[in-house]
């Protein structure tokens, strides 16, 4: 919480507490990008911002409706410096939301008090809270369900520790798939998940030597098969070579039907992919690298 310092006026009736500032960083400005709960939002904003907007909101009445104190000389250099720490403290918070016009109009009151040792007019006082109010309207935050917070900042690898050791290259956009499905960018989602298939057969090609460099998925494919049929003719072919050659049939003919449903509509901006669409086909992308994470890595 803020603490504070409170000066009375003798013989005035006067007794004002500022809040004094904390030194600390807004968490989003702390951690940028990452997730802030609402009970820390409510922590920083309620117990600090809000509560200097209310300190300077009573202040601006109790010099309204008090005529004896309006523009007059009613404390020392002590109480004056008091109160011009509760508008540098406003400017305080005002600054890092990037209110800057409203944090300097506040540190322009705190200036004017410290030097004339006289309270400022009521209506510039209501003038910047006014401002502050209207800009605030301004500073959004966008909200993220329980459900999905595991998507946006995983505690673990969103598909699993086997896949990133062995696709390490595939991990910015495994992670930008699940920030997008979180955020409701569900196309994005599906982009990224087909990047993520694309080094996976990339991975693929080099395995049976098959070229992948500025050719389409189809012609590759078709060569990573070609590749497989021809694996029983090899003099130095494994001795488990049929296991393999299933395999990596099984695979082939994955990624062919993958190319065919998300990739080339994705590619080409046709695909248009909901919520329901974009996790199942979350779900499918991991279950299919991991299993290809069993035979292949980078």
């Amino acid at each position: 919480m803020t603490d504070t310092v409170c000066y009375s006026v003798e013989g005035k009736g006067a007794d004002f507490c500022a809040p004094e500032p904390l030194v600390r960083l807004l968490p989003w400005v702390e951690n940028p990008n990452g997730l802030v709960s609402l009970l820390k939002m409510i922590e920083v904003l309620a117990a600090d911002l809000t509560a200097s907007l209310i300190w300077a909101q009573t202040f601006a009445t109790t010099i309204g409706i008090r005529p004896d104190y309006r523009g007059g000389v009613v404390g020392d250099e002590k109480y004056f410096g008091s109160m011009a720490g509760g508008f540098e403290t406003l400017a305080a918070h005002l600054r890092k939301l990037d209110l800057v016009r409203q944090a300097k109009s506040a540190e322009e009151l705190a200036e004017y008090m410290r030097t004339k040792l006289r309270h400022p007019e009521e209506s510039s006082v209501q003038q910047l809270l006014g401002l502050i109010v209207h800009d605030l309207e301004g500073v959004h935050f966008l909200p993220l369900p329980v459900s999905k917070a595991a998507y946006y900042k995983p505690q673990k690898p969103l598909f699993g520790e086997k896949v990133s050791e062995q696709f390490p290259g595939c991990q910015y956009d495994i992670s930008e798939a699940g920030a997008c499905y979180a955020l409701g960018r569900t196309t994005g989602c599906v982009f990224h998940l087909m990047r993520v298939l694309e080094i996976g057969l990339q991975v693929f090609a080099a395995r049976f030597n098959v070229p992948a460099d500025h050719t389409n998925w189809h012609n590759i494919i078709e060569g990573i098969e070609k590749a497989i049929r021809n694996m029983g003719s090899d003099p130095n072919r494994p001795s488990d070579w049929k296991d393999q050659q299933e395999f990596f049939s099984q695979a082939a003919s994955s990624f062919m039907v993958m190319k065919d449903a998300w990739r080339n509509y994705t590619a080409h901006a046709r695909g248009k992919y909901t919520e329901d669409e974009a996790e199942a086909l979350f779900r499918t992308v991991r279950s299919f690298m991991q299993r290809l994470g069993t035979r292949l890595h980078e």
